[in-house]
């Protein structure tokens, strides 16, 4: 089980938006989330997210948990390229990366240091167990997925149609591969 909710309770208001919710998600479900407007898709979605507390009931969610969500209002930064945009979504593996680089150069003026060579060796399987090899071909096979063209990789996000941002979230959303 990934997350389950029980007696879940939601106003909105004097309004309630649902009561005595329950329901659980597996690993293999696929969801899709429909109603009318105003009746909680988006409150249940900001519980689920931990971005609103003030609800009745319980949401248990597994430590393998990791939810996607694109909210309407959320917008990338104006003055960042579409692909280092995309590419930051990877932040730790980049600055694994670089640690990396700063150890082969260190290791290549005291290549007898065995200390600098087992922190290399530890932290090149991190990477390489983390997918780090794999960043820049995620990245593109995603944003080539979505319609982007390689020019539009690097064009300043400002510069995008709204249509096109929003697909750009999308993007960054497929990279975190929630599941």
């Amino acid at each position: 089980m990934l997350t389950e909710v029980k007696s879940l309770t939601k106003w909105y208001g004097g309004h309630k938006l649902f009561s005595d919710f329950n329901f659980s998600i597996q690993p293999d479900n696929k969801i899709g989330l429909i109603g009318n407007n105003g009746v909680g898709k988006t409150s249940l979605l900001n519980i689920l997210c931990n971005i609103d507390s003030d609800y009745d009931g319980t949401v248990t969610k597994s430590s393998r948990c990791r939810i996607g969500y694109l909210t309407q209002g959320v917008s990338l930064p104006p003055d960042h390229t579409l692909y280092d945009e995309c590419l930051s979504h990877f932040s730790e593996l980049l600055k694994i990366k670089d640690q990396l680089k700063h150890l082969e150069h260190e290791i290549s003026k005291n290549p007898e240091n065995m200390a600098l060579q087992d922190k290399y060796g530890q932290l090149l399987h991190d990477f390489e167990d983390q997918g780090g090899y794999d960043i820049e071909n995620k990245v593109e096979k995603v944003l080539t997925g979505l319609g982007f063209t390689k020019d539009q990789w690097s064009q300043v996000i400002a510069t995008l149609s709204g249509g096109e941002q929003r697909r750009g979230l999308l993007a960054k959303l497929l990279l975190s591969q929630a599941n």
